[in-house]
C-alpha cells in the first residue's frame, strides 16, 4: 500500500468517525423530539378522554332537560282514554293467553318516529302494565305480542287520529286494532 492509500484511509474514518459523531447527535435531537411528540400526545390524550367524559355527562343530563320542556305532561283527558284503551288491549291479550307485550313506540303515517307518537306509547306501555297486572307483563321488546301505533294529525290542526294494532311476534297475526281521535289540548288566548 502507498502512503496514499493509507492517508484516504484515514481521512475515510476521519470522516466516518466525524459522521458517527453527529450521527449520536443526530440520535440524541430525535429522542428530545420524540420526548416531546409523547409528551403532546399524552396531553391530546388526555383533554380527548376529558372532552368525551363531557360529551357524555352532557348527553345523560341535558336530553332529559330539554325533553321536560317540550314534552309536557299528556293531557288527562288523553291519560283516561289511554287507560280505557289499554284496559280494552288487556282484555284481548288475557282472552288470547298472551304472557307478554312490547309497546313499539308510535310513528307518524310514512312511519317516522314523533314524539307525540312515543309521549302516547309509554302512555299505554304504562296503562297496559297497570291494566295486566299479573296476566301478562309488559317487555321493552321480545313480547308473545307488540303493540303498534300511527299518530296521524287533522290538517285542521285541532285533532289527532291513533290507530292502534297489537299483532303477533312474528307480525302474522292481527289480535286487536283500536283507532281514536283525541283533540289536541289548546292554550287560553289571554285577552
Amino acid at each position: 500500500m502507498s502512503q496514499g492509500e493509507t492517508k484516504s484511509n484515514e481521512s475515510v474514518i476521519a470522516r466516518s468517525g466525524s459522521d458517527e459523531a453527529i450521527s449520536k447527535d443526530k440520535i440524541a435531537t430525535p429522542s428530545a423530539r420524540n420526548d416531546r411528540i409523547e409528551v403532546f400526545r399524552v396531553k391530546m390524550l388526555s383533554m380527548l378522554a376529558a372532552f368525551v367524559f363531557l360529551l357524555m355527562f352532557s348527553a345523560n343530563v341535558l336530553p332529559a332537560e330539554k325533553g321536560q320542556e317540550q314534552n309536557p305532561p299528556l293531557p288527562q283527558e288523553h291519560v283516561r282514554k289511554l287507560e280505557r284503551i289499554a284496559a280494552f288491549i288487556a282484555d284481548e291479550l288475557q282472552r288470547r293467553s298472551v304472557k307478554s307485550v312490547t309497546v313499539e313506540d308510535f310513528t307518524d303515517f310514512y312511519k317516522r318516529p314523533s314524539a307525540t307518537g312515543t309521549r302516547l306509547a309509554r302512555e299505554v306501555s304504562k296503562q297496559l302494565a297497570a291494566a295486566g297486572d299479573k296476566n301478562f307483563m309488559v317487555l321493552p321488546d321480545g313480547g308473545d305480542a307488540i303493540v303498534t301505533g300511527v299518530v296521524v294529525p287533522f290538517k285542521s290542526g285541532g285533532k289527532i287520529k291513533l290507530d292502534i294494532k297489537v299483532v303477533s311476534a312474528d307480525r302474522s297475526k292481527i289480535i286487536t286494532s283500536y283507532t281514536g281521535i283525541f283533540l289536541k289540548k289548546t292554550r287560553a288566548v289571554k285577552n
